[in-house]
């Protein structure tokens, strides 16, 4: 299930590399995975993320919207300088999860009924909010 994607960043993106250690594994690779977490490597996931949530992104760092359009390598580089990036993406993903979650709630409010629906729903603003 994970090599396709462990694949792509390994060879790809070069971000993960295998950890090397004497003497153990094949050609003396261990079996854990290092993470690069350069700049440079930032900016390639960055860039590497949907069309939207990169819109999402460029839109509340004051980012053209234009150059997303012509590189988004550009913008994932300049999102990836900005020293609150980290807190621009958990809420930008946060939205779209929020948004999800709601029309989640009105589907099972018209599929499981009322009383259910709300039992559920109260359940999940309060798992949302301890966070």
């Amino acid at each position: 299930m994970y090599q396709a994607p462990l694949r792509l960043a390994e060879h790809d993106w070069s971000i993960l590399q295998q950890q090397q250690q004497h003497g153990s594994g094949p050609q003396g690779l261990s079996g854990t995975l290092v993470q690069d977490c350069s700049p440079a490597a930032r900016a390639t996931l960055i860039a590497s993320l949907p069309a939207a949530l990169l819109s999402k992104l460029a839109t509340t760092a004051g980012i053209p919207l234009a150059s997303l359009q012509a590189d988004s390598a550009a913008v994932g580089g300049a999102l990836a300088q900005l020293p609150h990036h980290q807190q621009l993406l958990r809420q930008a993903l946060a939205s779209v999860v929020r948004a999800s979650s709601g029309r989640q709630a009105v589907a099972g409010l018209l599929s499981a009924g009322v009383v259910k629906s709300a039992r559920y729903a109260i359940q999940k603003f309060r798992k949302a909010w301890k966070r």
